[in-house]
Formats: structure tokens, C-alpha cells, sequence
């Protein structure tokens, strides 16, 4: 579902839902080349934005000036433990910037939920699962 409207870009691309029942496969695991930038054989970026459709073309990547994507999800999973579960939402984005995370239940509406600092590229955020369903987002500041 292409919720493109949302963020006053109507047609374009994103944000978007994948519907249950796809299975995305990626034949070649692979990891970042430079997570910090520099230049590999011509220059790196911290990472690559990309756009893909339904037919086996392959996957358009965009150069940073066609995207404004400031961190990546790399995991969110449900965690139990000792205490109530929760959701854990693990983050790639700039090394020492904050984020504001906010939250939402309709995509439309904001709220700032709390403002992490990313002392090391990577941080994790957590919230209580007894709570009501939420949308989250990482906002750079």
C-alpha cells in the first residue's frame, strides 16, 4: 500500500506496507561496506536508499541526493523477558546525533514519545507492549 499522501508527496514513493503473505528473499547476504562513509573505489555513503517494483527488475538504488533518509531499521522484534514484554526497535543512524522518537496511531498524528542520543551508530528503542498499538518513527534533530 503506497501511503505516499502522507508525507505530502502524493504518487510518489513511500511510506508504504507490505501485506502478510509476501516473502522478500535476498540470495546474497551481505553487510554494510562502510557504515561510517569513506570511500571505497569512489565515494560510500553511510547507506543506500532503494525502490523496487512488482515485476523481477531489479532494484533502482538512489543516490543521497534523491533521498532524505537519516536511519534504517535493522531489527524490531518482540522481547520477554523477566519483565513485561516489550517492543524492541533496534536503529542504524548518525554516530553522536539525537533523535526525537514520536509516535502515532493513525500516521498522521505525532506525538513525541522521547529524545535518545546515538553515542555509537546504533540504538535501540523500547516501549511497554501493554500499551496501545503505535506507529513509530526516528526523527533526527
Amino acid at each position: 500500500i503506497n501511503n505516499s499522501g502522507l508525507n505530502g508527496n502524493p504518487g510518489g514513493d513511500g511510506p508504504g506496507v507490505i501485506r502478510p503473505q509476501v516473502q522478500i528473499t535476498f540470495p546474497t547476504p551481505a553487510k554494510y561496506i562502510a557504515a561510517s562513509g569513506g570511500a571505497i573505489n569512489g565515494p560510500a555513503y553511510l547507506w543506500n536508499w532503494a525502490t523496487f517494483d512488482g515485476t523481477t527488475n531489479a532494484p533502482l538504488v538512489l543516490g543521497p541526493s534523491e533521498t532524505n533518509v537519516t536511519s534504517l531499521t535493522l531489527s524490531a522484534r518482540t522481547v520477554t523477558t523477566n519483565d513485561p514484554p516489550s517492543f524492541e526497535w533496534m536503529i542504524l543512524g548518525h554516530q553522536n546525533a539525537a533523535y526525537r522518537i514520536d509516535m502515532s496511531t493513525n500516521l498522521t498524528d505525532w506525538t513525541q514519545s522521547t529524545v535518545l542520543t546515538n553515542t555509537n551508530g546504533i540504538f535501540i528503542f523500547t516501549h511497554p507492549l501493554d500499551q496501545p498499538q503505535q506507529y513509530f518513527r526516528a526523527v533526527l534533530q
